[in-house]
């Protein structure tokens, strides 16, 4: 906001550093650049570094787009079929009350839109990774039954 970076040219200056970091750290960096020069960050700061934070997560994830209206997050994929059922069945019963439509996974919640993604999107990488936990476990040859003499 004006109040908080009072030249236009900063303002867009430090703008472009956030929507041009590709990576948590980059935008960590633009983030933590700006509250040492001018301080805490108002919330409207801190929002929009939020969202670019969820932007990058979604991504990694295959999401192309989440839209936040009446209370559900519509979540379209790149590709939903390239999301393992695993992972389907694992979200779902994380959040029962999420579903999927022909166009779009919905995602009900109360309160804060960009909270109930950064929810929906935690709740997609623990699946992922339980996915590959167990993925890993069935790699492990089996311990051997013999007993040493």
């Amino acid at each position: 906001p004006d109040s908080y970076i009072k030249d236009q040219a900063q303002r867009l200056f430090y703008y472009q550093q956030m929507m041009s970091a590709r990576d948590q750290q980059k935008l960590g960096e633009a983030q933590a650049e700006i509250e040492d020069r001018y301080g805490h960050a108002p919330v409207q700061v801190r929002n929009a570094f939020s969202i670019m934070s969820l932007r990058m997560r979604a991504r990694s994830l295959g999401i192309e787009k989440v839209d936040g209206k009446g209370g559900r997050l519509l979540v379209s994929f790149e590709d939903r079929s390239a999301v393992p059922p695993r992972v389907w069945s694992l979200v779902s019963k994380k959040h029962r009350e999420a579903y999927v439509t022909k166009e779009s996974f919905v995602w009900p919640f109360v309160g804060d839109a960009v909270q109930a993604a950064d929810r929906m999107i935690s709740c997609f990488e623990a699946a992922y990774e339980q996915l590959r936990a167990l993925r890993e476990a069935v790699r492990k040859p089996p311990r051997s039954l013999a007993v040493p003499l």
